[in-house]
């Protein structure tokens, strides 16, 4: 005769019989989308059945718990409850602003209210069709899925659902978009032409050019960084909704830069620069203050949005459409590949820190520049002496 079923707890049996080792299965709830029982099963070790009735009946209140929040529990209570959570771990703003961005306009509408355990993969293939028929790049839906993806792995540990639908919904491909990035003689253009747009901007676009820096890096450059011939980066500059503030690089880690004898000479001319500009005001800069000021001693850090929209002037007065803050660290990254610095190098100078990641996204721009190199080689030997090509 079988074991004897516990209420409650589904089937318990010993096997082997006084063995100690104890099988328990039950059903937690219907398939949202199936409508098929689900079965479960967990084996535990106890010293008598009285013992491994009560570790049963543990596991199965915990489980009907588990179920009860996530009954009643929609997808904009777990959005928020991520949030929170994220916040209270010191989460980038402008990071947790990005993934609020995406809840409210695109998961929101569509899944806020569904209760999160109903959701299925199918709910979130129709809302990414949904929006690459609204236009969106392949890039901002998968962007949209890893937020849902996140989310759901955070309520997995916290044990309000039992599955993650993202792990089986099919997000948009996204092909590696071909990078623009300027030559040399593009580079040194622009910045002429930025020079040209105020000496703030310049003095900005001269530093995206030889450090490779971020956006948000450069601003919260200050003069105590430069620290003989290296130049540290440590934190950055988030400009979000008007409210500016001080945060860790994207990495999370500090890093330090060389400067050559001319870097170092661009400097101390701009230091003197600003000086007389803070003079000329009747104020003093700050030994701390910012390396490109967003008031006169430097106290201030430049606006981002300032930055950009200057830059664009720029690209537009110059015809360099196709030249961005973002793409000098393009060009600094493949100069540096070209010339031969490692992956290693050149992931330490942009802040990356995997340098897998750093091959990955500028192989395509260096099978540019093989082309042109094929060109060049083939051009040195084209000449008279030239073996001419055989007839047929």
């Amino acid at each position: 005769m079988g074991a004897k079923r516990t209420h409650g707890t589904g089937s318990l049996v010993e096997r082997p019989k006084g063995s100690g080792k104890w099988h328990l299965r039950y059903l937690t709830g219907k398939d949202p989308v199936t409508g098929e029982w689900i079965r479960k099963s967990v084996t535990f070790t106890a010293t008598s059945r009285r013992a491994a009735e009560k570790i049963a009946h543990e596991h199965t209140s915990k489980v009907e718990q588990q179920q009860a929040v996530s009954s009643v529990s929609t997808v904009g209570v777990m959005f928020n409850r991520w949030f929170q959570f994220l916040e209270d771990r010191g989460r980038a703003v402008t990071t947790l602003t990005g993934y609020q961005k995406n809840y409210r306009l695109y998961i929101q509408p569509a899944l806020g209210d569904v209760p999160m355990n109903q959701v299925g993969p199918h709910h979130l293939d129709s809302l990414y069709s949904g929006m690459l028929k609204q236009g969106l790049s392949p890039a901002s839906i998968r962007g949209v899925h890893r937020n849902i993806s996140a989310a759901y792995n955070q309520a997995l540990k916290w044990g309000w659902v039992d599955r993650n639908p993202a792990e089986r919904a099919t997000p948009p491909e996204m092909q590696q978009p071909k990078l623009e990035v300027p030559t040399p003689a593009e580079a040194r253009a622009f910045l002429a032409a930025a020079i040209e747009e105020s000496p703030n901007v310049g003095a900005f676009v001269y530093l995206a050019a030889v450090t490779g820096c971020r956006r948000g890096e450069i601003a919260a450059l200050k003069w105590t960084d430069v620290q003989g011939s290296t130049l540290a980066i440590t934190k950055s500059i988030y400009d979000v909704a008007g409210a500016i503030g001080v945060k860790s690089t994207k990495s999370g880690r500090e890093r330090f830069l060389a400067l050559d004898e001319r870097a170092l000479a661009w400097l101390d001319g701009w230091k003197g620069a600003c000086e007389a500009a803070a003079e000329a005001l009747g104020v003093a800069l700050l030994n701390d203050g910012y390396i490109v000021p967003g008031w006169p001693d430097g106290s201030r850090p430049i606006r981002l949005d300032t930055i950009s929209s200057a830059v664009r002037r720029v690209a537009k007065r110059t015809g360099l459409e196709h030249i961005h803050l973002h793409s000098l660290r393009h060009f600094v990254a493949t100069e540096m590949i070209d010339r031969g610095f490692s992956a290693v190098d050149t992931a330490e100078q942009l802040g990356h820190a995997d340098p897998s990641v750093t091959l990955r996204v500028y192989a395509s721009a260096r099978l540019g520049r093989k082309q042109e190199a094929a060109s060049l080689i083939a051009s040195l030997i084209d000449g008279a002496d030239a073996p001419k090509p055989l007839k047929p």
